[in-house]
């Protein structure tokens, strides 16, 4: 759980900056590994399949704004035509 909490830390967008790419994130979590922070054999993992597991977080994160999105526009009535009273 450590090591996907840092991945998906590192990586994803946040309002106030843009997630890492491949090239900053393995080191940060491969020197982290070297520490003792995160499980070396884990890391291992992650980086041999990295592509695949970093394209289903974007994805996961695409939906969830999305997601978020209709959520509010429906509590706030965002979108719609003023009702006639």
């Amino acid at each position: 759980m450590c090591v996907a909490d840092v991945f998906t830390a590192v990586t994803e967008n946040r309002p106030y900056r843009k997630g890492t790419g491949r090239n900053e994130t393995l080191p940060i979590l491969q020197n982290m590994a070297r520490s003792g922070a995160l499980d070396d054999n884990v890391v291992g993992v992650l980086t041999e399949n990295y592509d695949e597991i970093d394209r289903m977080r974007s994805d996961a994160q695409e939906i969830s704004a999305s997601e978020y999105s209709d959520f509010v526009r429906q509590k706030t009535g965002a979108g719609r035509p003023p009702s006639r009273i």
